[in-house]
């Protein structure tokens, strides 16, 4: 269990390398940026134990899944990506 103040130094630095690592996607088509991230976390991945890779990339997916909301809101504000009300129908 990490401590509110641990928890914020994490947040600082995961701020930091997210900010560092922003303007080097940034400008490149989606299809140049999904396969970065994607050879990211395959390094990522491949430093686990074979037997822990799965449930380190689950970890993972499910923190992409928590951090998409806010994420959206950040890009497009709070009413969220213009297709929002298309795919809610």
């Amino acid at each position: 269990m990490v401590t509110t103040e641990e928890a914020k130094q994490i947040c600082d630095q995961v701020n930091l390398v997210v900010d560092a690592i922003k303007p080097h996607l940034a400008g490149h088509p989606p299809e140049v940026q999904s396969v970065v991230l994607a050879d990211l976390v395959a390094t990522f991945i491949a430093g686990w134990s074979p037997r822990m890779r799965k449930k380190m990339l689950d970890a993972l997916i499910a923190n992409v899944g928590d951090l998409i909301h806010v994420n959206e809101m950040i890009l497009f504000g709070p009413e969220g990506h213009p297709d929002r009300e298309m795919t809610r129908q």
